[in-house]
């Protein structure tokens, strides 16, 4: 349904871009905040420079079971003493979904761990 209506409510929409320009993430919300329809759908923006990923230990306790099924899927996972090393991100999402039971959304470049 949503993809539908994003469908429906981008018809006609052009971003002034040859199909193989690579856009940045800011270029398409100030085109997308042009438009009549658009107008007050981004009540917030901001962008976070890059920067290179920190591993920490995941604070929560995981089962064993876990943790071998991670490091099948994941043989690069390095494991220490105190728990598995993931990247922040990761080691924070465990924590909100674990111990805090809260959803999360992780959006972070490709190839930054989300999986």
């Amino acid at each position: 349904i949503v993809h539908a209506r994003a469908s429906a409510a981008l018809k006609g929409f052009s971003l002034e871009a040859p199909p193989t320009a690579s856009l940045r993430p800011e270029q398409v919300l100030e085109a997308l905040q042009k438009e009549p329809w658009y107008k007050g759908q981004a009540s917030y923006s901001s962008s976070v420079p890059g920067r290179q990923g920190a591993k920490v230990p995941i604070t929560h306790h995981l089962d064993a079971r876990l943790i071998v099924a991670l490091q099948s899927l994941y043989p690069s996972l390095e494991k220490k003493e105190d728990g598995l090393l993931l990247y922040s991100h990761q080691s924070q999402g465990v924590k909100e979904v674990l111990a805090n039971g809260r959803d999360i959304v992780v959006s972070t470049p490709t190839g930054s761990g989300k999986s």
